[in-house]
């Protein structure tokens, strides 16, 4: 009668009813079971209950799901869980120049390429990813390289602080004990994510106090002069007077052509890393600047710099647009990490490249009378010759033309080199991005030696975007070229409000 009327045996709706039921199970977890299984933050916790018709809840102490819903239903999900423990494959990276990597940086690590990280000893960490997506592992080896490369960059920027005329240039009194306005730690809300690597529940800014809605709340460069009069003091940690253009002018390296370039953004401070924000300042209260220094030559965490575009340059005419891909390298171990590799893949055809080859230098200048701080990098370099290209790099160019350009049907993407020995030196990867890069046309930039670019970048590995503005200076002895200089830097730091540029997301991303 079964077979006739195709009807379902007894046994299997008996098995149907069983199924049919609800029950609860618990599946039990170790750390890297939980972050692969849930995904990024838990992404795919939903979709495991909508796949499998179940309530799932995750459970801390210790660490399991517990799943409730029709038996078959689990009987699936615990099969799923297995299946996909099974496929998980761990590998273990050895990080460069044998550094630690701390706690909080391993975890945004594990969030951003969906692979799991952990500490494995000294110089060594745990990569652990599904089977199915090995392109994770990658991004972790990548990210944990260079984090690996800014913590130990021996290079990281100098601070000064750049403060208006208050007292007559030749009086013999230091500038620190004479400057009349107080200042204070305020939060500040960045438009766009905070660099991956910093690891801050917030970030604060060094302002001058006063009454915001009279008309001395900012810097008036027509009573100053601004940086291109020069009447104002630049200062150190130390509370030192040095001259700007000095420090700019250090004699380059033999060999080499000097590049300056004025980077508009806030320098910030930050507060330990927390699982909240935190709008409460690392340091309380209103203070003259000496203090505010000798509080701050004690901090071991160095100040952070984020980029930003003034409004007076977004409304700028565009006169030249460029979509770059570009690796910048790091040397890693004593001295040697100012030296450093650019290289810039043009992506339109016909895919010219271009690679540096020099050594770099930050300065960071907090100027808490005005809207925004500049940071300044000077990059001492020459350019090499197609064959001069270290190896990696010239087979990586050579197999990413062939990729964009569909010389051969079945090319996949080549991986970004992480690391590699060039002159004897140890070179890691510091930065893998997709540039959108604008040349502005304002007043102050008619000398050749001197432009304005603004940049949207995305970061191919940690998938963030940022927005730049750079006014680049090729000739620092000449008199006219240096007042243009400052006279542009002055522009942007003193627009009402820094604003965020058109979003990165056309950028066209080589991934």
């Amino acid at each position: 009668m079964e077979k006739q009327w195709s009807w379902p045996s007894l046994s299997t709706i008996e098995a149907h009813e069983r199924d049919s039921k609800t029950s609860t199970e618990k599946f039990h977890l170790n750390p890297r079971e939980a972050f692969l299984i849930l995904g990024k933050d838990g992404a795919d916790l939903r979709d495991l209950s909508i796949k499998y018709n179940a309530h799932i809840e995750y459970q801390q102490n210790p660490l399991a799901l517990l799943a409730t819903g029709p038996t078959g239903s689990l009987k699936k999900l615990a099969a799923h869980i297995e299946h996909l423990r099974a496929t998980m494959s761990e590998e273990i990276f050895e990080v460069p120049m044998h550094e630690s990597i701390q706690s909080h940086v391993l975890r945004r690590i594990s969030r951003i390429s969906g692979a799991f990280t952990q500490d494995f000893g000294p110089g060594k960490i745990r990569v652990s990813f599904n089977g199915s997506d090995p392109r994770a592992a990658g991004i972790a080896r990548r990210l944990s390289a260079r984090a690996v490369s800014e913590g130990s960059y021996a290079n990281k920027p100098q601070l000064f602080f750049h403060l208006p005329p208050s007292v007559a240039s030749s009086s013999p009194v230091p500038v620190a004990t004479t400057y009349p306005n107080i200042y204070s730690l305020y939060p500040f809300l960045s438009p766009r994510d905070l660099p991956w690597t910093a690891g801050a529940s917030g970030v604060f800014r060094l302002r001058r106090v006063e009454e915001w809605f009279g008309t001395g709340a900012s810097e008036n460069l027509n009573k100053t002069g601004g940086l291109v009069m020069g009447r104002g003091h630049t200062i150190t940690l130390q509370q030192q007077d040095v001259d700007l253009r000095e420090l700019l002018r250090v004699q380059p390296a033999p060999g080499t052509s000097r590049t300056v370039v004025a980077s508009v953004g806030h320098v910030l401070l930050t507060s330990p890393p927390a699982q909240q924000m935190n709008i409460v300042p690392p340091l309380s209260g209103n203070f003259k600047l000496p203090q505010l220094l000798e509080w701050m030559t004690g901090r071991p965490k160095p100040a952070l710099f984020i980029p930003s575009v003034p409004l007076s340059v977004l409304e700028a005419q565009p006169s030249h647009h460029q979509m770059l891909h570009r690796l910048v390298y790091h040397a890693v171990g004593g001295d040697d990490s100012r030296n450093t590799i650019k290289v810039e893949l043009d992506l339109q055809e016909p895919f010219h490249s271009t690679c540096w080859l020099g050594q770099s230098a930050k300065l960071d200048m907090m100027i808490p009378d005005r809207p925004a701080d500049i940071q300044f990098t000077i990059f001492d370099s020459r350019v090499l010759d197609s064959p001069q290209y270290p190896p990696m790099i010239e087979d990586y160019i050579t197999s990413l033309r062939s990729f964009l350009s569909y010389q051969v049907r079945e090319a996949t993407q080549p991986e970004t080199p992480l690391t590699f020995e060039h002159e004897g030196l140890t070179y890691v990867l510091h930065s893998n991005s997709s540039v959108r890069q604008n040349t502005q046309q304002l007043e102050a930039t008619d000398t050749p030696s001197l432009q304005v670019v603004t940049e949207s970048v995305l970061d191919l590995d940690a998938d963030q975007k940022s927005t730049s503005c750079q006014v680049i200076c090729n000739d620092l002895d000449s008199e006219d070229t240096w007042k243009s200089f400052m006279s542009v830097c002055d522009e942007i730091t003193t627009a009402t409000a820094p604003v965020m540029s058109t979003p990165a997301q056309d950028s066209t991303p080589i991934e």
